[in-house]
């Protein structure tokens, strides 16, 4: 019979006293007629609810068992793995028989494991991860304006798709998250591990304003929020950062309850885009796909874009019972954007020349029938200064889905017969058609080897002057 309270108590005396008797009370609420009798007695000796509750023990909180049999249950408590009540017990009555005191029962002895702090047995017998997880308090910030903290973070898709060669590869996306509206901001798939330059061109995107009129977020941010890993630690993005006039943040080391907001975004793509698409790898699987893989790099890129702008940007959120494309928007603020749009060039890729020396100025000009090496600079002129090698910077995604950027550029051979005079060029000459000419270009069809170098020149390739 649970314990009554002493309004239930008082609940029954009345009922006795508008004249029900005690064995149909007995017989409705189960508590014996000895009993209510007693609470009688007691409540009109002293008529107050302080008479009618449970009297307290004397010994209360005092235990038989000696104190050193109590810190050995407590030391084997806290031992990992936790070790059970039962395997306790009987430790503590072997050492108990060894020491000639008395044993304490197995009840007294989950007493005073079930008295142990909870934080001080998760921490003992789970970690530090464990403890903070379940006692620590967590600041959750959130952002008060749009634009005013992104966050940017990693994660490896549950699908596989084709490489360039046909093999079946799982894709990394990044994402930068809005805070405050929970819009995203800018995204790029890509194959490999991560790296600073991925991370550059979802910024690049997620700054610059989008060719979808439905993608309205833009601008840049007051903080960017992120992990510790190595390309959002980099002096790119640092630098990035420090000419574009944000502030970057990085999470503690092993807490990622700060990143909940972009990790809940990948946790939608994960069970309401990836299993309907070909080549879906569930969990549980080691890896492996249900379905064979059919897409490219390129199509679930374009599938993300879709997904993204036209179904999450503008459905409510769960938490902010607004779109995010429409809680962005709402407020009508003008998107900061950088000073010098310039500024914004190292979020982009260099694919050609630079301060480096360009690997195509090892590839030799061939001129028939004198093979010449390319200058590092050409000087056009006495006057003119000479040609320095330039750097391009170039979206990938914007080129992926034109031309593919060749990775290098082709040994470039150029065959030209210089036509100085009717002696140097004999079968030109014969013709008779472009003696005229003091230089002319043409393409030898023969190989340079049946044109022996002439005798008037030597090996350097210079007119010899008499």
């Amino acid at each position: 019979m649970a314990q009554k309270t002493a309004e239930m108590k008082l609940a029954l005396l009345r009922r006795h006293d508008d004249g029900v008797p005690w064995t149909r009370i007995t017989a409705d609420s189960g508590v014996p007629v000895r009993t209510l009798t007693r609470w009688a007695s007691r409540y009109r000796a002293d008529p107050s609810s302080r008479a009618l509750e449970r009297p307290r023990r004397g010994d209360r909180g005092i235990r038989r068992i000696a104190p050193g049999l109590v810190e050995v249950v407590e030391a084997l408590a806290l031992r990992r793995p936790e070790p059970t009540a039962a395997f306790i017990h009987r430790r503590v009555c072997d050492i108990a028989h060894d020491r000639a005191l008395a044993a304490p029962s197995y009840t007294t002895v989950r007493t005073i494991i079930a008295g142990l702090d909870p934080g001080l047995r998760t921490l003992a017998q789970h970690g530090d991860a464990a403890y903070r997880d379940r006692f620590e308090l967590v600041f959750r910030r959130n952002a008060s304006r749009p634009n005013e903290q992104w966050q940017v973070d990693h994660t490896l898709l549950d699908v596989a798709v084709l490489d360039k060669t046909g093999i079946s590869v799982r894709p990394w996306l990044t994402i930068v998250l809005d805070d405050y509206s929970r819009a995203i901001a800018g995204y790029t798939v890509f194959i490999g591990a991560p790296t600073a330059e991925q991370t550059a061109l979802a910024l690049h995107q997620a700054v610059n304003r989008k060719a979808n009129s439905g993608w309205p977020v833009c601008g840049l941010p007051d903080v960017l929020y992120s992990d510790h890993g190595s390309d959002f630690t980099s002096a790119r993005l640092e630098r990035v950062c420090l000419d574009t006039h944000i502030q970057l943040i990085h999470s503690r080391v092993g807490v990622p309850q700060g990143r909940g907001k972009i990790e809940r975004f990948y946790g939608t793509v994960t069970t309401e885009l990836l299993p309907h698409l070909p080549g879906h790898i569930p969990h549980g699987t080691n890896g492996t796909f249900i379905t064979p893989p059919a897409l490219t790099l390129r199509q679930l890129d374009e599938i993300l874009e879709r997904f993204i702008v036209d179904d999450y940007n503008h459905r409510p959120h769960s938490e902010t019972h607004e779109a995010p494309s429409m809680r962005w928007a709402a407020s009508g603020f003008i998107p900061r954007s950088p000073a010098h749009p310039e500024d914004l060039d190292l979020l982009l890729l260099t694919y050609c020349g630079g301060n480096q020396e360009s690997p195509t100025r090892r590839h030799p000009v061939r001129l028939h029938p004198v093979r010449l090496n390319r200058p590092r600079r050409l000087r056009r002129g006495a006057g003119d200064r000479p040609l320095q090698p330039t750097r391009r910077r170039r979206d990938p995604r914007l080129l992926r889905r034109r031309l593919p950027l060749p990775s290098h550029r082709p040994r470039t051979r150029i065959r030209v017969r210089l036509v100085i005079g009717a002696a140097r060029c004999p079968r030109q000459a014969a013709a008779g058609a472009k003696t005229a000419a003091p230089a002319a270009a043409e393409p030898c069809r023969r190989s340079p080897r049946r044109h022996p170098l002439p005798a008037h020149r030597h090996r350097g390739g210079r007119s010899r002057r008499g």
